[in-house]
């Protein structure tokens, strides 16, 4: 990433987050996804938060396909929100994806 940030400074990074429940959406994970994004420096442009769903289960299930995410929860959009207000919080700009309808 040095590169890209010593090499090209007019590139604009947005950082996509597949927010997971007890994986990606803990306290350390979000430190990290911050230490990461300030690394980035003047290349970063925002985090684009991608709360986990399930809408293309039906697309295995047709192909007979195990779905590889079986047992896993949409993320619920409170708890996406919050998620993206401790980011905004500690200076990290973000966006929420609006693909889920979930409560």
């Amino acid at each position: 990433m040095s590169h890209l940030v010593g090499s090209y400074p007019e590139i604009r990074v947005t950082v996509r987050w597949v927010l997971l429940n007890g994986l990606t959406d803990t306290q350390e994970q979000l430190e990290r996804l911050a230490a990461f994004c300030r690394s980035l420096r003047t290349c970063f442009d925002e985090v684009e938060l991608l709360p986990y769903h399930d809408f293309g289960r039906h697309k295995y299930d047709a192909l007979g396909w195990r779905y590889p995410m079986e047992g896993t929860p949409p993320y619920v959009r409170a708890d996406a929100e919050t998620f993206a207000r401790q980011l905004e919080e500690i200076g990290v700009a973000c966006v929420l994806g609006d693909a889920l309808g979930t409560s």
